[in-house]
């Protein structure tokens, strides 16, 4: 007796869709559960300096002891390398700017530095105060806190990278006053 061409085209059918799904298949990581952090998957940076410790009544000689804040939006727009920047201590620099510093230079750089694997060491109680880095990705966010002094060395070194990231990005004066840090 002879097959019906239904039965084996349905055979067939099923067959192929068995092996499609048993192919390895690239993608990119999305947000959900079970899924890895990406970097690609960040929306929003925040990164506030608070000085480098003690305390010092000298203004700050550098921006890496300064006190500011900068936030990148992404906005999912590629196009969009604006930050907003706001700066309280520095002498000549007080105020607030949109600075201009690509997003992707942003994603790179926690990238390596494996921002979602940093664990900075947690010193002793003291009264001065954290520099915080904030990453939202799938409306989840994740802050790295350390104080300004004795820090992990990793840690150390992006929060440095921040700081040069945002020393060379060219700058646009929006006000002689800075602005309250943003909530995220």
């Amino acid at each position: 007796m002879r097959e019906k061409p239904v039965h084996t085209a349905r055979i067939a059918s099923t067959v192929t869709l068995l092996l499609l799904a048993a192919l390895p298949v690239s993608a990119s990581a999305k947000c959900g559960p079970h899924n890895s952090a990406t970097y690609s998957d960040i929306s929003d940076v925040k990164f506030e300096r608070f000085g480098c410790g003690g305390l010092s009544h000298h203004p700050p000689t550098s921006l890496g002891c300064s006190m500011y804040w900068v936030v990148w939006p992404n906005f999912d727009d590629k196009n969009v390398n604006i930050a907003n920047y706001s700066q309280f201590t520095l002498p000549g620099s007080i105020g607030s700017y949109a600075a201009t510093v690509p997003f992707e230079d942003v994603q790179r750089l926690l990238e390596k530095y494996k921002f979602f694997e940093l664990d900075p060491l947690s010193p002793d109680i003291s009264d001065v105060r954290d520099s915080v880095l904030t990453v939202q990705r799938c409306s989840v966010l994740t802050r790295l806190a350390m104080k300004p002094i004795d820090g992990d060395p990793a840690t150390t070194a992006l929060f440095k990278e921040f700081d040069t990231l945002v020393e060379h990005a060219k700058k646009r004066r929006l006000s002689t006053k800075p602005q309250d840090s943003p909530n995220r």
